[in-house]
């Protein structure tokens, strides 16, 4: 999740390699930081990897699944509520794209992470009456919150162990 780079990226200031050096090395930091057990350490870099997102919309425009899944793990390591002030500043910014969507999804996330239950509307208004990835990954985290999925496995740990 955090090593993916986005060939081409353009920007007409800037080469391509100067684009991309800054998030992916973010990323990098924060993943190193995980393997240390520095979640703090990771949690910032994440924060400056989705600011420096804010400050290149184009950059975030062509990156919304990158973007929503540094935000999720964001939301894991227990960094939500710094989350939330950034989002609103990029659906501001983004108003009516993909970007909003995801978002939504990851103020759901963080909606969640602080008092655990489903959000079906949060989770409808991301669907449109269809499928959705977001909304369908909204309430999977609400279900692993509330401890589902744990007993979930658990259960089917035990079916495995009595074949």
């Amino acid at each position: 999740f955090f090593f993916q780079a986005e060939d081409g990226i353009r920007d007409y200031k800037v080469t391509g390699v100067q684009t991309c050096a800054l998030p992916i090395l973010l990323r990098m930091q924060a993943a190193h930081a995980l393997l240390r057990g520095e979640e703090a350490a990771a949690c910032t870099r994440i924060l400056e990897d989705l600011t420096w997102l804010l400050k290149n919309p184009s950059v975030l425009t062509r990156s919304v699944g990158e973007f929503a899944d540094a935000g999720a793990v964001l939301v894991r390591l227990g960094g939500g509520t710094n989350l939330m002030p950034l989002l609103a500043a990029i659906q501001q910014q983004h108003d009516g794209e993909p970007v909003t969507d995801a978002c939504a999804f990851l103020a759901g996330m963080a909606d969640i992470a602080a008092t655990p239950g489903r959000r079906t509307a949060a989770e409808a208004a991301l669907s449109r009456g269809g499928d959705s990835a977001f909304a369908a990954l909204l309430a999977a985290f609400a279900h692993e919150r509330s401890g589902e999925l744990g007993d979930t496995l658990h259960w089917l740990e035990i079916g495995r162990a009595h074949v």
